[in-house]
Parts: C-alpha cells; structure tokens; sequence
C-alpha cells in the first residue's frame, strides 16, 4: 500500500453480474435441504439473468430436471461458480484451474471466528492467488441472487453490503419505484472487496448512487480511490460505517473478521473523498435515492412551502440546522406570492399558503414561482398528514411543476404514518420527486445532496486534491521514539517548512547565557530529553526568562531537574524567544495501519484534551484542502480572525506536516506541533515531536 494512490485499477465485473454461464457446486432438489432452497434462488437468477446455469454434484445426474456434471472443472471456463458444497477451498482450487471468473463462498467459519477459521480463509485466498479467477465471501449469502427490477426508469442505487441482511430495506426500495442496479453482499472479503466494487459500479451507466453498509475496511487508500472514482463520475457514495462505538466495533469485529479502525480517521477520510456518512439505514436508503434523482443544484438555496405554520417553522428549523440555507425570496417572487396568498401569511420563505390556494390552481402557480426564483435549487414542501381535498392536488401539481424544472429538485415531507394512499404511491414511484417521512430525514439527505455537490465544485477547482510526494524529504533523518528529542524533532519540521521560533541547544547554564544575548528576551527554554515527549508535564519547561544571569540560573537548574528524572537521556536545553501569546493549535500526523498517514488539526495546548474538537484527512493534502480541513475544527474562526495572511500560514504548516508525514511513509510513528501558536507574531510552532517505528 502506498501512501497516496493517484491512480488506482478495479477489477472487471460484468462477468459476475452480467453472466452467460453459472455453475452451481453442492445444487440438490431435496425438499428437506437448505441448499435446495439455494440452488433454487441461484436458478431463478441466472435464468431471470439470460445465463446458462449447470448443477454440479458427483452423484446425482440432474437437479430439478437439469442435467448435472460430476466436478466443476469438467465444465469449460464459466462466468460464475456458486459453492453451496461443505469443502469451498477444494471446490475452489478446482475452479481456479478450471479458469472460472468468479467463485461465490457463502459458507462461515472463516476469518470471523478467529484462530483456525482464519487459517481456513488463507487457503481459501491460496486458492485463487496467481490465477484469474476472483473470489466472494466468504461468509456471504444468497442476496446477491436476489432478482433485480431493472424495468423502472432513470438511474438506481448499486447496493454494497458486508452483512448481506442489512441491504434488505434498499433491495425493497423496488417497492417504491427506485430502482435497484446491482446488490452485493460481500463477506469477510477476501478477495474481491468494497473498494473493488465501489470502483466497478462507478463505470455503470446505470448508476445513479452507490449505498454501502460497511463494518471493516482492509486497504483504506484503495477503497478512497474508489470513492474519489464514483465522484470524478458524478456517482455519490453514501456509507453506513459501524463501529463509532466500542461495543459496536467489538460486533463489527467478530462478525466480518475485520478490523473497524479509528473513527477518527474513517470520518476524515470519507470527507477527503466526498463520502457521505449516514448512521442508519432509512437514512442510507432515502439519502442514497435523493441523490440518485436529484440534479445537480442549480442554486445553494431551499425554499420551503406548506399549509401549516407549524409545519414551515418546524421544517425551517430541521432544514437549518443541518446548514440547509433558506434565502429570502426575491422580490419578484414575493410579489408573485403575494398576489396568490393571503395578506397576513408569509411569502418571503417559508411560504405558509393557509391551505385553500394548494386546493385549486393557485398551488401550481405557488411552486412554479418558487421553482423559478435564481436562489432557489430545492422546493420542500411538508404535509402533516394527507387531506384529499389538498394532497392529491399538491402532488399532481409538484410531478407537473418538477417535469417543467428538470434543474430544480424537489422534495415532498409526508408526515402522515398511513402508507396505503394513491397521492403517496403517485409521488413515492416518480423519478421527479422525492418523498419523506419526516423532515428530518429530508434535512439529512438534502444537506448530503449540497455537501456532496459543494465537494464536486471544490475538486473542480483543485484537480490534484491529494498532490504528490514531495521527493526532497524522502532523505531525512528520523529517529525512533526512544532517540527523538525537541531539538531532533524541531530539524525535521524546519525541513519540511515549519516555521519555528529562533532557538539554540545549549548543555551548561554559561551557554544559555550567551544563548540569551544572541536571541534576545524573554525566552523560553524546554528540557532536551531523548525519549520524553510533552515536557510541560514533567516541569521541564521554563517561561519568561530575561537577562543573561536569569537564563545561566535557570537552565542549570532544569538540567538538573531533567538529570534527575531521566538520567543518562538530557541531551541538553533548548532555549528559544518567546512567542507573544495568541490562539493555539494542534497539529499533528499518524500512521493509520488502513489508510496510511493521516493529518489531524484541533484546538493545542491545554485545550487539546479539554476540548477535543479535531478534524481530519488523508495526507498529503492540498492548500484548499487543508482549507477546508481547518474550517471543519470547531471554533476554527476565531484563528481566520487573525487576518488572510496568517490563516495562509497556518494552512501551510498543515499542508507540510502531511507532506512529512507521507515522506516518513509506513516508518511514521507521528509528528506534532502542539502548540503552534496563531497570534499576533503570526504562525510559529511552539513544541514539536516526531519519530518513527520500525513495522
């Protein structure tokens, strides 16, 4: 795995989802049998497929009327081998030499139970390695036989799966006129993985979004690749990532076999990559399906029309505060309004009609006029429960004002729990409207819908998001954790561009006497220890020294001190002027054994623990992205309050500090400035630490 992939490849997988030819090992019509039931399922698909399916099984000389083969490999190359036998690895290997494309494994026991299972999934892996044959599973299921719809219209949601139930409520998207492209369950993966089919579904024409419900992820680089493949496409990706707790990360873990990773890192990823995160799966279906119909915004701004009071504050107040942006019309448009609308009812947005004018023609001209306002690219308009009189003409006049507006998108919030209603069946199978059940569910998929799309415009103005490796600080010296020091730690970042306040090394308080003069005060002055990070919290720090006598008092004294609690490692003192004091910040970098070097910025100092408001992305990053990695921290403002000059120096120390981090590669151990002070002497790193380890 390299550090950052500017390129990546994904494998070809039309011959497993597209198959001319399908095998099925361990395929029997015994009513009794559970892989009756699966050979069966397996057989309605292929045939629902156009393929040609054969069962394999050594005594038996037809299943259900089909003529069998006795071994899978007697067969000449097939598309797809299903293994419902209860050897897999055998029934693999044979495959492989017999050049199939693809096995399926649904069987257990593997790398999700640990210890032997384990070893079982590396013979499985065997199998397969160094043939052209690619494998799924184990440890997946029938669903990915499950028959498809494909005769709705417009583009669909390809659906990934690593526990194959969880993609059930998508798969039943079908239901409501949604179309589903593909479904893939996927296991313990393996071989073929999430990353692989991220990147092969972004091909797809199609597809319209790509909904994933993910537990583990094994080569995170590879699997941002694909993310950033599915966007360069125009193809969101909506992700459902477990393990944010611990108890959900112990389930996550034993489940699939995977590990679940930092949180952290997962979340600065997806952002890297434009990934949206959604925490469960009504809001992963209706998210993925906004976006799927959704075009692309053709104005930042959401207007909100309902027959309610309530209902517009109550929908202005979810959509806000999920950074929705409600503009006040323009005053064409309010004049429109007003001309349709009550005196005494709002018309500036929301727009609050009273009921009677979405009972007659009034409610088309309603929509038409907020459909064509400039600062409006979404119309949300709220019922609280359907009343015939006013729904059925509010949904024919929202399909027929969306057909005429094919650059708006429009979204219809009905509160109501009755689900049998033709208004509701009418609106929920269109492909120009997307409906809700709450609004906070729109809240959600429309504030993803303008991210995402804010993210497409962003990487459209910086092509190169993650830049390559800079070849100058591939050479540096790094020193593991036991030799690294503030002074060694302080050449690193000074080489990589780190701006850092004048200082010198000195060993005997004479020395700091000189020091003093040749810096000027006051001065601070840290205890070089090797192997001893955070010094404040040893007492090793000193503050506000003046004067030659002062300084030649003070270091000889905190030498001693530092002897005392780490003899044999004081490698002297490093006294430095003093920063006038201004916010402070952290920044730093670490190996993520998935996803490589990642950057990390948060509040510094004392407020680091205390505060715990951080942000984080992939290294290395961009000037604009670590633009927008700064603005993500809570409470960043404060530091852009200093002036465009320094917030530019303060993006840089984060665009060099992934730099290093990347040039370090898989020998990172970490690298932090905290703090770098922000403030009236500009951008200057206060106290540094870096190492590396040996993996």
């Amino acid at each position: 795995m390299t550090s950052s992939p500017l390129t990546e490849t994904f494998p070809d997988l039309s011959r497993l989802f597209k198959p001319r030819t399908v095998a099925v090992v361990g395929a029997t019509d015994d009513e009794d049998r559970q892989t009756t039931y699966a050979w069966r399922q397996v057989l309605v698909w292929a045939r629902c497929s156009g393929a040609t399916i054969t069962p394999v099984h050594p005594r038996r000389s037809a299943v259900d009327g089909i003529e069998t083969v006795r071994r899978v490999g007697n067969l000449p190359p097939v598309d797809v081998v299903v293994v419902l036998s209860s050897d897999p690895v055998a029934v693999t290997a044979e495959a492989a030499a017999a050049e199939a494309g693809f096995v399926v494994v649904f069987a257990s026991g593997f790398a999700e139970t640990g210890g032997e299972g384990q070893d079982r999934q590396d013979d499985l892996i065997r199998a397969v390695a160094g043939t052209t044959t690619r494998l799924v599973g184990p440890n997946t299921n029938l669903n990915m036989f499950a028959p498809l719809n494909h005769s709705l219209p417009g583009k669909g949601i390809a659906v990934l799966t690593q526990s194959g139930h969880q993609g059930r409520p998508l798969y039943l998207l079908q239901q409501s006129g949604v179309r589903v492209t593909h479904w893939a369950p996927t296991g313990n993966e393996a071989d073929i993985d999430g990353a692989d089919l991220v990147g092969w579904f972004a091909t797809q024409p199609d597809v319209g979004a790509i909904a994933a419900y993910l537990e583990g992820i094994g080569d995170g680089r590879r699997f941002i690749a694909a993310a950033e493949a599915a966007r360069d496409a125009g193809i969101p990706v909506v992700a459902i990532k477990v393990g944010r707790t611990e108890r959900g990360a112990a389930s996550a873990s034993s489940h699939t076999g995977a590990l679940t990773g930092s949180d952290k890192v997962i979340d600065g990823a997806f952002r890297s990559a434009g990934v949206i995160r959604v925490d469960d799966l009504d809001d992963l279906a209706d998210t993925a399906t906004f976006l799927a119909r959704a075009p692309r915004p053709a104005a930042p701004g959401a207007a909100v029309y309902a027959m309610s009071g309530g209902a517009c504050s109550l929908l202005a107040d979810q959509l806000t505060a999920a950074g929705v942006d409600l503009p006040r019309l323009q005053a064409a448009t309010t004049s429109i309004l007003a001309g349709l609308i009550a005196p005494d009812l709002p018309v500036t947005n929301p727009v609050d009609c009273g009921g009677p004018p979405m009972a007659d023609k009034r409610g088309r001209q309603i929509l038409e006029a907020l459909a064509d306002d400039p600062g409006i690219g979404l119309v949300v308009a709220a019922l609280s429960g359907p009343v015939p009189t006013f729904s059925d003409r509010l949904v024919d006049d929202m399909l027929a004002t969306a057909g005429a507006h094919p650059d708006v998108a429009f979204a219809l919030v009905w509160g109501s729990p009755q689900i049998h209603d033709d208004d509701l069946e009418r609106a929920i199978t269109s492909s120009n409207v997307s409906v809700f059940r709450s609004g906070r569910a729109a809240a959600v998929a429309v504030s993803a819908w303008l991210n995402w799309n804010r993210c497409r415009d962003e990487i459209a103005l910086d092509p190169t998001e993650r830049k390559p490796e800079d070849p100058t600080l591939s050479e540096l010296d790094w020193p593991t954790f036991a030799e690294s020091s503030e002074w060694r730690s302080r050449a690193l970042l000074v080489a990589a561009g780190v701006p850092v306040a004048p200082a010198m090394r000195v060993r005997t308080g004479s020395e700091a006497a000189s020091a003093l003069q040749a810096l000027g005060g006051p001065a601070v002055a840290k205890a070089d220890v090797a192997g001893l990070a955070h010094r404040a919290q040893h007492g090793l720090v000193r503050t506000n020294i003046q004067g030659p006598a002062a300084a030649s008092l003070t270091i000889s004294a905190l030498l001693a001190e530092a002897e005392s609690l780490a003899a044999g490692r004081v490698l002297g003192a490093v006294v430095a002027r003093q920063v006038t004091a201004g916010d402070e910040v952290l920044v730093g970098a670490v190996w993520d054994d998935s996803f490589g070097p990642v950057v990390t910025v948060g509040h510094g100092g004392v407020l680091t623990e205390l505060v715990g408001a951080t942000a984080t992305r992939l290294a290395p990053l961009t000037s604009r992205a670590a633009d927008r990695l700064l603005r993500d921290v809570p409470g960043s403002a404060r530091w852009e309050a200093w002036g465009p000059a320094t917030w530019e120096k303060l993006r840089d120390v984060v665009v060099a500090v992934g730099d290093l981090a990347v040039a370090a590669g898989q020998d990172l151990g970490a690298v932090e400035c905290n703090p770098v002070s922000v403030g009236p002497d500009g951008v200057v790193a206060l106290d540094t630490w870096a190492y590396s380890v040996a993996r």
